[in-house]
């Protein structure tokens, strides 16, 4: 078979993120430059915080490395909640967080190697990706999220506490995908997927509404062990692999809570096609591991 498998470091953030060395407590991102759009970096004197202040509605920021320590915070200053700043991580390690995250609006954590957030990590934001996966810069720019593996093989993991604002999204983009925190979306939406090409959709109030994959030619997982709530919107989960050489698993043993209304969702993919439940319950069944149709022969 020609199955193609994560990195050894991936390996690690997934299995024992601890094998990690933490950041110090109180590290910040590193060499920040701005790229497109106006927008400025600061660090706080008195505090361990680094602040970006933008004024444009995109912006794309190239860091040497993202990492916040356990006491520090980055705060994302943006004109309004529609507001997206990209941060291009170029790191061969994963980026951890342990610390805090803010902003008003939407921001993008895109980091090849993989992205980590820690047990007492506080993601509070408008909206989140976190992908391996690489934005196309001038799609983005022109108002729209496309992003292709590009040969990645990290993870995204989740320990932490992730929250969007009302009616924000958090959409966590790789071809491991693992949640055993708390992620938060209220009348929003969550989306936890992989593939070759991931494209989010929106409609004409801005807020999320489905997303457009390209099945993953790489094995692919994803996994939600805790919790996932999104009262009032939608969760995606997708795992579509191309052909029966590379697998394509949803595991879910945790919550996936989307209120009790009728019209709202949770989708999810896996193998060659969608398939939908509008639920009249608050959880779904746990212990749920979805497979390719010839995986299950």
């Amino acid at each position: 078979m020609n199955k193609k498998y994560p990195t050894l470091a991936c390996l690690l953030l997934v299995i024992c993120p601890s094998l990690f060395a933490e950041p110090n407590v109180t590290q910040l991102p590193q060499g920040g430059i701005i790229s497109s759009g106006v927008a400025s970096i600061s660090a706080d004197n008195n505090y361990p915080q680094l602040n970006i202040n933008q004024s444009s509605q995109r912006a794309i920021i190239n860091w040497q490395s993202f990492d916040i320590g356990e006491q520090a915070a980055v705060n994302f200053y943006q004109p309004n909640s529609t507001s997206v700043t990209l941060n291009k991580i170029n790191s061969n390690n994963p980026s951890q967080i342990f610390g805090q995250i803010r902003a008003k609006g939407q921001i993008i954590l895109q980091n090849s190697s993989g992205v980590y957030f820690g047990k007492n990590s506080r993601v509070d934001v408008g909206a989140i990706v976190a992908t391996t996966h690489t934005v196309n810069e001038d799609k983005f720019m022109q108002g729209s999220l496309e992003f292709n593996r590009n040969g990645s093989l990290g993870s995204i993991v989740n320990d932490g506490e992730i929250r969007a604002s009302l009616n924000g999204y958090v959409a966590l983009l790789a071809p491991e995908v693992r949640n055993h925190g708390l992620v938060v979306a209220q009348m929003g939406s969550v989306v936890m997927a992989s593939g070759e090409k991931i494209t989010l959709n929106f409609n004409a109030n801005n807020h999320l509404s489905s997303i457009t994959t390209t099945p993953s030619t790489v094995a692919t997982l994803v996994e939600n062990k805790h919790a996932v709530r999104a009262h009032g919107g939608t969760i995606i989960l997708s795992a579509k692999a191309m052909s029966h050489l590379v697998s394509g698993v949803i595991n879910q043993t945790g919550t996936l809570d989307v209120g009790g209304d009728a019209f709202n969702v949770v989708k999810w993919a896996v193998g060659y096609s969608w398939e939908a439940t509008r639920l009249r319950w608050h959880k779904i069944p746990s212990s749920m591991r979805l497979l390719p149709k010839w995986a299950a022969r």
